[in-house]
């Protein structure tokens, strides 16, 4: 299950993104809050717990053109998974259904 993370849950989002392997500093929310772009945060969750997550900053042109991008001073923001121990075709495999997904939920938001 996707979903926008509401800003309760901003801590949550904080303590994956510091144990996940690809996690940074610009995908923490404080850093999204200091940069003053509007933002969201889609998680994937399995059950309840939080597998993925993708932060995003989008904007709508006078044309009706949606576009998602990096707030000012951010070189990287990605998906992030959680620390996956699983064997390494797997856990690809797993990663890339998950990224499918993710595209897929903001494709139509």
């Amino acid at each position: 299950m996707i979903k926008k993370l509401e800003s309760t849950e901003y801590d949550k989002w904080d303590s994956f993104v510091a144990s996940s392997p690809q996690g940074t500093i610009f995908h923490k929310s404080y850093w999204l809050i200091a940069s003053g772009e509007e933002f969201c945060i889609y998680g994937y969750f399995k059950g309840n717990e939080l597998f993925a997550g993708l932060p995003l900053c989008c904007s709508t042109s006078r044309l009706g053109i949606k576009k998602a991008y990096h707030p000012y001073l951010t070189p990287y923001l990605g998906i992030i998974f959680k620390d996956n121990k699983a064997k390494y075709v797997t856990r690809v495999s797993d990663e890339k259904d998950v990224a499918r997904e993710i595209a897929r939920k903001i494709k139509y938001n």
